[in-house]
């Protein structure tokens, strides 16, 4: 591996069903160890109930306010808070208030960089069944319907 410094300005950005996210660190930087993700998102943006088979992640929220559900906890998370969801556990989650939420998502191992660049090559508008096909690939499953 090489060291790697990246810039507010660098990385790869990709709108992942509604999702805005930019690799900052990516798997292929680190032998597949780590993936982290910032995420700039409009109230009302979230990702619903599911569960992950293979990563842990950790969320670290920036700016604005994002209610988490991990587990049997539901809270609203303000800037400052992090926030563990690990593998096996459902969790989800939106922007909530009168303000974007930017958000650093780190996930371990780091190799879901490819299922987010397959779901954002679907775009916003596809059908949540062809989401739902991406996700079973990589592990992951959605605990209540897709909308």
């Amino acid at each position: 591996m090489e060291p790697k410094i990246v810039a507010p300005s660098e990385g790869e950005t990709l709108l992942v069903l509604g999702d805005r996210q930019r690799i900052v660190l990516g798997a292929h930087d680190s032998e597949g160890s780590v993936l982290v993700l910032e995420q700039y998102n409009e109230p009302g943006v979230g990702v619903p109930l599911h569960v992950h088979t293979r990563e842990d992640e950790i969320w670290h929220v920036i700016e604005g306010e994002v209610l988490f559900t991990v587990g049997s906890e539901r809270r609203v998370a303000k800037a400052g808070t992090t926030v563990f969801g690990p593998r096996g556990v459902p969790h989800a989650t939106m922007v909530v208030g009168d303000s974007p939420a930017r958000v650093l998502l780190t996930v371990l191992p780091g190799h879901l960089e490819q299922m987010f660049r397959e779901l954002s090559e679907l775009g916003v508008a596809s059908s949540p069944e062809a989401a739902i096909t991406v996700c079973e690939r990589y592990g992951i499953s959605f605990v209540e319907e897709v909308s």
